[in-house]
């Protein structure tokens, strides 16, 4: 998440900022690191879709399976971290190698206006498909949320209630957080996506709180 959010800035908030508009001048004519970087962006898009898909199942087999929680990951994470991976590729294989640049967009006075330029045909595409994946993949995890929500709901006199239900709330967010990305898909709600799981660990996980209060005041 953290990578995709700083491919993001990279290639299209930077280029807006007229303090860094030479270096991106200075970089005009085609790169062979530029395609594979674009495409990088997307493809770790999908792929944080698949993982949050993922994460949803977990939470609902230590809900609704806590017997046979541990038994199940044991072999679901060789299968499904691979074939998250694996599926992330496919909205995005099109993109590999395909000429991107950055090209002069508008000549002020004060500076001049550099962005990415992807031709029409496969932008259009990549759109549709980072739609579909976002709509799928929310849609599903919604779902599961709410079976977990009403088990919760039910069923809270478990010996680790607590810790379900935080579990819960990290994975909840994180694809709340995702949804104003997929109804619009603006650079700076990327950090509304990409960046929210981590002060939700913080916030609802004690250990990692208190690990670090411990680096801070040692």
């Amino acid at each position: 998440d953290i990578l995709a959010c700083l491919i993001g800035i990279f290639l299209y908030r930077l280029p807006l900022y007229p303090i860094v508009n030479g270096f991106y001048g200075s970089i005009l004519s085609k790169l062979a690191w530029l395609p594979p970087l674009h495409t990088l962006g997307y493809y770790l898009n999908c792929l944080s879709q698949n993982l949050g898909v993922l994460m949803a199942y977990n939470r609902f087999s230590g809900l609704f399976r806590p017997q046979y929680h541990d038994k199940i990951w044991k072999y679901a994470l060789f299968v499904g971290i691979p074939a998250c991976f694996t599926a992330a590729a496919y909205p995005v294989w099109f993109l590999f190698g395909y000429p991107v640049e950055f090209k002069l967009i508008e000549n002020y006075t004060d500076f001049r206006l550099y962005g990415l330029e992807v031709d029409w045909i496969p932008q259009t595409t990549i759109w549709y498909n980072m739609a579909f994946v976002t709509v799928v993949c929310n849609g599903v995890s919604s779902l599961i949320y709410v079976a977990c929500l009403i088990r919760l709901c039910f069923f809270t006199t478990w010996r680790n209630s607590t810790i379900e239900r935080n579990l819960f709330l990290v994975g909840l967010t994180s694809m709340l957080f995702s949804i104003p990305y997929m109804i619009a898909m603006l650079p700076w709600l990327t950090d509304l996506k990409y960046l929210s799981l981590a002060p939700m660990l913080l916030l609802t996980n004690s250990s990692i709180r208190s690990s670090i209060k411990k680096i801070f005041c040692s």
